[in-house]
This record gives C-alpha cells, structure tokens and sequence, in this order.
C-alpha cells in the first residue's frame, strides 16, 4: 500500500494522556485470559499540527481507543497525526534455575473498529486509519511482533483528487492468532494501538476539508489471551534427576555385622499393561 506520509513523523507524537497499573504472572502450561479485566495502560497523542484538528484518547475500562485526524476550513497543506493505545503486561512465570528458558506460546486476540473518512478538496489529499496489536519484551527492551488489524486509506481505492465530496463508512472485525516464544522471567506487553492520519495541499480558499474520523466507535479490543506451553528444557532436567536418582540405605536392622550402607538402583518405571476384557481373562477352576 502507497504512503504519503513519512514515517518519521511518528517521532514528533505529543502523549497527552498516560495511565498505567499492574500485571499478572502466567506459569507454563497454563491459560490466562487478560481481557477479563480492565487494560493494565494506556496513552494518547497527536503530532502537535495546529492547521488540523486532532483528538485522541483511550479507556481502559471498556478497553477503547479512539482518534480523530480533521483538516480545518482553508488549510493549504500539512499532516495531521493523532493516536491512542492500550496495553496489558504479564510475566512468564519460572524459578531461579528455570529463568531464561524458552517457552512456545499462543495469543488469541478479537478486535472490533468503526469510523469514517471524508474527503471534500480541490487538491490532493489522503485519509489513513491504521491498527496494530504488538508484542514486546519489556525485560529485553525489543519489540518481538506486530501484527495489522485494520489498514484502510482512500488513496489505496484510487480516490487522489477528489473534486468532490467523498464519504466512505469503515467498520468491521477481526480475530486471528500471535504464535511467540517467550523465556521465563520476562516481562512482556501487548498493545492495541491506532493511528489516524490525514495529508492535504490544496489551493487557496478552496474550502477543502480531510477527515479520518474513529473518535466514535474507534478500536474496541474483545478478548486478549495468553496460552504457554511447557518448559521442555525443565521436563528433561526431571526426568534425569529421576534416572539418575539414589538412595543409602542400611542392610540391617541397626544391629550387627550386616548393618552397613547400600545405594539402591536407579528408579524402575513400569508400564501400565491394559487390562483384558472380564469375558477374555482366564478363570479359577473350581
């Protein structure tokens, strides 16, 4: 997909609003469900454009973030950036000997959006809404997965330069599936973040206006969850501590020669044989 818009802009976001709260420690072979609750975070800003209207913000009750990108009346040119986002964090839960090990995870996420953009210009001009889920490692300071929920913008269905009024309603759903491995230890977020841009040159007095406008219905986030697997590292680690596993033990009774200490063998695993049907066991004569 065609931007307009440099990417470094992002740089010069203004955060007008920041909240954060705990998180929560998940154990390999488990499941947790982080949208249970509330989002643990979250932020709101914009790129400072005085020549746009732009407003952002997030509630982290209902898990909603929403982003408003509007041109004012007569504007000749420039980008208005405004975004928000919301984030929960959790720990990969381990022991002192099992902190760093690898552990294959699955996140399952189910985000909703609405919105709309509008396009009334003589010039050339552009709306575009992004949303993305992230993954980061907190411990490592590295950001693991980024994962597209929703990209949309005009320019991508050929509406460049609009003579005319252009209203396009954006809505719609989706579910899908993070797989990550993770280590014990560390601390890691996931953020639902948005950002919604708008670009416009346009001649003097021309009465253009651009829009891209999710400050209604915005970005909801349905279901967040976390399923680890198993530490295979530590399962092998017990099952040679258990092969190689040995006791002493007296021979006697506390009394005598025969008293003296032995070391047993190493543990005998026995399988469980499948008991035959009562019909095909063979009976007592009686």
């Amino acid at each position: 997909m065609k931007r307009t818009l440099p990417v470094l802009l992002i740089a010069f976001f203004i955060v007008s609003a920041q909240y954060a709260a705990g998180q929560v420690t998940i154990h390999p072979g488990t499941h947790h469900t982080l949208s249970q609750v509330a989002a643990d975070g979250g932020a709101s800003g914009d790129n400072g454009n005085s020549a746009f209207e732009l407003i952002s913000s997030f509630n982290a009750g209902t898990k909603t973030i929403r982003a408003l990108a509007r041109s004012r009346v007569n504007e000749l040119a420039g980008t208005g950036i405004a975004s928000s986002r919301i984030y929960y964090e959790f720990q990969v839960g381990s022991t002192p000997e099992t902190a760093g090990n690898a552990v294959s995870s699955m996140i399952t996420y189910s985000v909703d959006w609405g919105g709309r953009q509008v396009i009334v210009t003589g010039g050339i001009s552009n709306a575009l809404i992004e949303g993305e889920m992230l993954l980061r490692d907190m411990t490592a300071g590295e950001d693991l997965y980024a994962e597209t929920i929703h990209e949309f913008d005009l320019e991508s269905q050929r509406v460049k330069n609009v003579l005319f009024g252009f209203n396009f309603n954006d809505s719609g759903t989706k579910s899908g599936t993070i797989p990550a491995v993770l280590k014990r230890g560390h601390v890691y977020r996931l953020t639902l973040r948005m950002t919604s841009t708008v670009f416009l040159v346009s001649p003097p007095l021309s009465g253009s206006i651009v829009e891209s406008n999710y400050n209604s219905e915005g970005f909801q986030l349905n279901k967040l969850a976390v399923k680890l697997g198993l530490d295979d590292r530590e399962l092998v680690e017990r099952l040679v501590e258990i092969e190689n596993h040995r006791h002493v033990y007296l021979t006697g009774r506390g009394e005598g020669h025969n008293n003296v200490e032995a070391v047993s063998s190493s543990p005998v695993i026995v399988e469980e044989k499948q008991r035959e049907p009562d019909g095909e066991q063979p009976q007592r004569p009686r």
